[in-house]
């Protein structure tokens, strides 16, 4: 079987992502048509903003590199700030979701020693990398080893 990380190895993950709040491509309709457009045109996976872009490009044929885009009040993270939110773009189809991997406080988050550590040469970052590896999955996979 082959692993989502083997699929995308050395090709190109294309960002489809509606570039301003009055983009056509707002529209999840017309995001999943970006999507069918990057995989014909030989992108190996698509990065797509929002849990309702991820829900409706789910079913294109790519892996999904999902996240979402959000300020938070007495927080910097802005991408995938939230356990909740990895949860949802997972449950929505992404198959990899990008998530801030910064020592940063979170909102409703309470600090913990155990929950990051800083990266160093050998280990470059310890954050969970978040993959669906089969449907409903919402354990955190293995990040690969150097």
């Amino acid at each position: 079987m082959t692993t989502v990380l083997e699929t995308i190895r050395g090709g190109l993950i294309a960002s489809c992502q509606a570039a301003s709040p009055d983009s056509p491509f707002r529209d999840p309709a017309a995001m999943r048509l970006m999507v069918e457009a990057v995989r014909v045109g030989g992108a190996v996976a698509a990065r797509v903003e929002s849990i309702a872009h991820v829900r409706a490009a789910r079913d294109c044929g790519l892996p999904l590199v999902g996240l979402v885009k959000r300020a938070s009040a007495g927080s910097d993270v802005y991408i995938t700030p939230t356990v909740a939110d990895v949860r949802a773009l997972i449950a929505a189809g992404a198959a990899i979701v990008a998530a801030d991997g910064t020592v940063r406080p979170r909102e409703g988050a309470r600090p913990s020693p155990n929950s990051w550590t800083p990266p160093t040469p050998r280990a470059p970052c310890s954050w969970p990398m978040w993959t669906a590896s089969r449907p409903g999955s919402t354990r955190p996979a293995a990040a690969p080893t150097s």
